[in-house]
C-alpha cells in the first residue's frame, strides 16, 4: 500500500514540475517598435550590445499576447528600471539603464488609466512625431515598447533635472543665463515649427537640462502637426482643438482661453514668453487662476516686474511684444532679431558667447544636426 501510495506522489511531483517549466517556456510575446519602424522581436542570438536581434516584420503583424506585463519585457532589451523621476495623470517617468551602463529614462503609459481618446488619438501621434525629430535642443528618444498593458518609451535621461526643478531651487536666475536657456528654447522651437510640428505644451516642467547644462525641450504628448498655407500663416493638420484645453493655465496664450479655433505658432511663442519671465523674475507673469474671465483681464494689463528684481529695458521690450494679442504678437523670426536677443548679456558665460559665436559662423546649419543616438563602441549596435 504504501508502495502505492509513493508511486503517486513521484507522478504528483512530476506532473507539477512539467507544468512550471511549461509556464517558464512559455513566450512573453509582446510588441517592440522602434520609432523609425515597427518590429516583432523573437529570441534569437545577442548581439554585441547584449540587445535581442529584430527582426522586421510588416507594421499588420500580430501575435498572441499575454493578459499582463511582466519586469522580463524591459529586462529583454537590457533595460532596467529605478526610482521615479516624475508623474503624470495616466504615466510615470523612471530613471533607469541600459546595456548596463548608460542611463535613461523610461516613460510608463498605462492602458487601464488613460482614456479612449489617448489611446486612440494622442498617444499614436505623439510616437509619430517624436520619431522625426532631430535636434540638439530636444531630448533623444531611443525606442518604443507596446505591450497590452503598458506604452515604454525609453529617452535620454536628464541628469540636471527640470527647469521647474531649478527654479524652486535657485528662485530666480541671472539675465545672462537665462538669455542662454531661451537662446537653446527658441532653437528648439524653430526647429520644430519649421518642419510643421506644434508642441502646445512649452512649460517649465518640460524643460530639462543634460549633464553639459544644455536645455531639452520634452513631451510631445500634445504636440500635433501643421500645414502652411500661402499667405504664410498656418492650419492644424488634425482637427482643431477649440473644445479642448491643452497645456497649463498659466501658459496658455489668451486665444486658447477663449476656446475658439486658433492659430497654435503663436500659441507656442506665447508660452516661451511665460518661461523666460518664469526665468528671469522667479514667478509667473500672471496667476495660473482657472477662472478665464479673470485670467484675461490679467493678461490685457501686461505682465508686472517684482520690485526687487532688475529687469533690462531690452528685455522688457521683447516681453511686451510677446505678450501682445495674437494678430500683433511677435514671431521666433522676429525674436532673433530682436535687441535682447542679439545682445550678449554682461553675465552670460564664455561657453554660452562661444556657441552662439560658432553657430553664427556656421549659418545655424548646428540647428539641423542630429546627435549621435547611443554613444558605444564601433561594435555595438545603438537603441535606435
Amino acid at each position: 500500500m504504501w508502495k502505492s501510495w509513493i508511486i503517486d506522489l513521484v507522478l504528483w511531483v512530476k506532473k507539477i514540475r512539467s507544468k512550471i517549466k511549461a509556464k517558464k517556456n512559455r513566450s512573453s510575446n509582446f510588441c517592440y517598435r522602434s520609432l523609425s519602424r515597427t518590429m516583432v522581436t523573437k529570441k534569437t542570438s545577442v548581439d554585441n550590445s547584449g540587445l535581442e536581434t529584430a527582426l522586421f516584420e510588416a507594421a499588420g503583424a500580430s501575435e498572441s499576447r499575454r493578459p499582463s506585463d511582466t519586469p522580463s519585457v524591459l529586462a529583454r532589451h537590457n533595460i532596467t528600471l529605478g526610482e521615479i523621476i516624475g508623474n503624470g495623470a495616466f504615466s510615470c517617468v523612471k530613471k533607469g539603464r541600459a546595456l548596463g551602463y548608460k542611463d535613461v529614462a523610461v516613460k510608463i503609459i498605462s492602458k487601464n488609466a488613460a482614456t479612449q481618446n489617448v489611446l486612440v488619438k494622442f498617444m499614436p501621434r505623439e510616437l509619430g512625431i517624436i520619431k522625426m525629430l532631430r535636434h540638439k535642443n530636444i531630448i533623444i528618444y531611443y525606442e518604443y515598447i507596446e505591450t497590452n498593458m503598458r506604452y515604454y518609451i525609453v529617452m535620454q535621461y536628464a541628469e540636471n533635472g527640470s527647469l521647474l526643478e531649478l527654479l524652486k531651487k535657485e528662485i530666480k536666475l541671472d539675465e545672462g543665463r537665462a538669455w542662454r536657456y531661451f537662446h537653446q528654447l527658441i532653437s528648439a522651437v524653430k526647429y520644430i515649427h519649421s518642419i510643421g510640428i506644434v508642441h502646445r505644451d512649452i512649460k517649465c516642467e518640460n524643460i530639462v537640462f543634460d549633464a553639459r547644462d544644455r536645455l531639452k525641450l520634452i513631451d510631445f504628448g500634445f504636440a500635433c502637426h501643421v500645414n502652411t498655407k500661402a499667405d504664410g500663416s498656418v492650419e492644424m493638420m488634425m482637427p482643431t482643438m477649440s473644445k479642448t484645453f491643452c497645456g497649463s493655465h498659466a501658459y496658455a496664450s489668451p486665444e486658447i482661453l477663449r476656446f475658439a479655433p486658433y492659430d497654435p505658432v503663436p500659441s507656442d511663442v506665447w508660452a516661451c514668453g511665460v518661461v523666460l519671465f518664469s526665468m528671469v523674475c522667479g514667478k509667473l507673469p500672471f496667476t495660473n487662476a482657472k477662472v478665464v474671465s479673470v485670467l484675461l483681464k490679467i493678461m490685457s494689463e501686461g505682465p508686472r516686474y517684482p520690485k526687487e528684481v532688475n529687469v533690462s529695458d531690452k528685455l522688457k521690450c521683447l516681453l511686451d511684444e510677446i505678450f501682445k494679442p495674437v494678430e500683433e504678437r511677435i514671431t521666433v523670426a522676429g525674436i532673433r532679431k530682436s535687441n535682447w536677443f542679439r545682445t550678449v548679456p554682461v553675465t552670460a558665460t564664455n561657453d554660452s558667447v562661444k556657441t552662439v559665436e560658432n553657430a553664427a559662423s556656421r549659418k545655424e546649419h548646428i540647428d539641423q544636426l542630429p546627435e549621435k543616438r547611443f554613444k558605444l563602441d564601433n561594435h555595438v549596435k545603438r537603441l535606435f
